[in-house]
């Protein structure tokens, strides 16, 4: 299965890529590639379940993504490839014990 190309507009980002699922003889592999760009990192942070830690005026996610066996809930584990996280001006709002999940982040 190829995914040539697709587009998210969600109100905290934008995200556009590809993607694949392949099986073979000797199993299934799939990759995904994508761009997120958003003005609002706060809104980012919290619609993927992170505290909103950090203010900025733009941030970007970009990710080259491979994991062996199929889509599932599970991917987490067997990712691996590159991913950058950018963050424009901005500041981190508070650092507490709590902050550590966002700062492992980056």
């Amino acid at each position: 299965l190829r995914l040539d190309r697709f587009r998210i507009d969600h109100a905290a980002y934008e995200a556009a890529g590809s993607g694949q699922w392949i099986a073979t003889g000797e199993g299934q592999r799939c990759a995904l590639d994508f761009d997120l760009a958003s003005d609002d990192a706060r809104g980012l942070l919290a619609a993927f379940g992170f505290a909103p830690l950090v203010e900025a005026d733009r941030s970007r996610l970009t990710a080259r993504l491979t994991w062996p066996g199929a889509p599932d809930a599970e991917v987490l584990g067997r990712l691996s490839g590159t991913a950058a996280l950018e963050f424009g001006k901005g500041r981190l709002l508070a650092v507490d014990p709590g902050a550590g999940r966002v700062l492992g982040l980056m």
